[in-house]
């Protein structure tokens, strides 16, 4: 609907992506949804994006308030096929263990935030709830719904 940017990402080799429950909730929010995909710069420092392959949103699986999430589906899932997709680190993440973020910051190509103000300069796990994984990180807007990578599977441990 062109009202607010969000971070959202493919799990598994399917339809299914995950963003956050703030982001959307409902399958007409998720319809109206355009997901972008290998939307990031040719060359790592360089300022020339690629062209992204865009596809919109279908259908709201799940979604949940405490946990803040939102598992949707995709239409035409065979034209972002080539991109692969995310694995989840199926467990708790650990205190200490450290952690980065894909991310797309306001709307911008695609980052990767490794370092953080606090901490001393690596983003790592600092706390943890029954809902939450506490962490300094630095993002921006529009980061929300981005994985949270464990550095030692390279896999999804956290939703941002």
């Amino acid at each position: 609907g062109g009202r607010s940017l969000c971070t959202g990402w493919r799990v598994g080799s399917g339809d299914k992506m995950f963003t956050n429950n703030h982001c959307f909730t409902t399958s007409t929010q998720a319809a109206g949804t355009e997901v972008w995909f290998n939307y990031q710069r040719t060359t790592c420092g360089g300022t020339t994006n690629t062209v992204p392959t865009k596809v919109s949103g279908r259908t709201v699986l799940r979604t949940n308030t405490t946990y803040d999430y939102t598992l949707f589906t995709i239409n035409n899932p065979s034209t972002v096929s080539s991109f692969g997709f995310l694995s989840l680190d199926v467990r708790a993440p650990r205190v200490g263990e450290g952690i980065f973020i894909a991310q797309h910051p306001g709307g911008k190509p695609k980052q990767i935030a490794t370092t953080s103000d606090r901490d001393g300069g690596s983003c790592r796990v600092n706390g943890l709830s029954t809902t939450d994984a506490a962490y300094f990180c630095d993002t921006e807007g529009g980061s929300s719904g981005s994985p949270v990578f464990a550095t030692s599977s390279g896999r999804v441990v956290a939703l941002h």
